[in-house]
């Protein structure tokens, strides 16, 4: 990929796979796409330059992807802000905090601001999380354990109030609890012992509610792109069997869709 796409104005930072790469090159790392978080007062000219350039662009709201004309496959995740919460003003002011804690490297011989260990982190469990509700690829959960490994080993001081603090401000503690649990049913050892602790001691109900009533929103059937077993499977891990039926449950009412546990 072209250099000035990377380097549009001053230094954008970069997410997910890349700085991974950058921080472990020893590592075979597959990546179908670069992506980056441009600071709102660019953004527009940041993706105009790219389409200027040729580029396709298809708007996500969060991102727009660009790919090369004619080809479905994206090459460029351009982000105006990481979806994680409900609140788009809380992920806005996720990403100051990034952009304030991030450090200028040079990544793939552009300078780029690399997120720290602990904001890295972040985005991979709760990243981890979406796509597991989205029947993520074995691959990118390999990936996620292994980067999750390194991230806490690299940095053995690494800074959990950070992440906290991020949890609490884009209200993303069931999608953390979800990450940690699920990953911890595969490698009981992969996280401190008090990590489950500082994150129970909340209301579970309403985060799911809210994340499963999107998830159906966005793909208006239980069965296009969601397992109704598999979400049911993987969120009780972080409550009560009757909390959970009452959740999904809700969540069909809600939507207008079928009520049956089994559909």
């Amino acid at each position: 990929f072209e250099k000035p796409v990377v380097a549009i104005y001053g230094s954008p930072l970069i997410i997910k796979g890349g700085p991974m790469r950058h921080l472990r090159p020893s590592l075979p790392r597959i990546m179908g796409d670069m992506d980056i978080i441009i600071r709102p007062e660019t953004f527009d000219k940041a993706v105009s330059i790219i389409s200027d350039m040729g580029y396709e662009p298809d708007d996500a709201r969060h991102s727009v992807d660009f790919h090369k004309n004619g080809s479905p496959f994206g090459i460029l995740d351009v982000h105006r802000f990481i979806p994680i919460g409900q609140y788009e003003y809380a992920n806005m002011a996720l990403i100051d905090q990034l952009f304030a804690r991030a450090k200028e490297e040079t990544v793939f011989d552009t300078k780029t601001l690399v997120p720290t260990h602990e904001d890295l982190l972040f985005i991979l469990l709760v990243n981890l999380a979406r796509n597991l509700l989205h029947l993520t690829s074995i691959y990118g959960l390999i990936y996620s354990i292994y980067d999750c490994r390194f991230l806490q080993a690299n940095k053995p001081e690494i800074n959990w109030d950070v992440i906290f603090k991020n949890t609490e401000l884009t209200q993303s503690e069931a999608l953390i609890a979800i990450a940690i649990r699920f990953m911890e049913q595969i490698i009981p050892d992969l996280f401190p012992e008090h990590i489950l602790a500082k994150i129970q001691p909340f209301d579970i109900t309403q985060p799911l509610y809210w994340f499963c009533k999107r998830q159906l929103r966005k793909n208006r059937m239980l069965g296009k792109y969601l397992s109704t077993k598999i979400i049911y499977n993987l969120l009780k891990l972080t409550g009560s069997k009757e909390r959970l039926e009452q959740c999904i449950l809700d969540t069909c009412l809600a939507l207008k869709l079928d009520t049956d546990k089994e559909a």
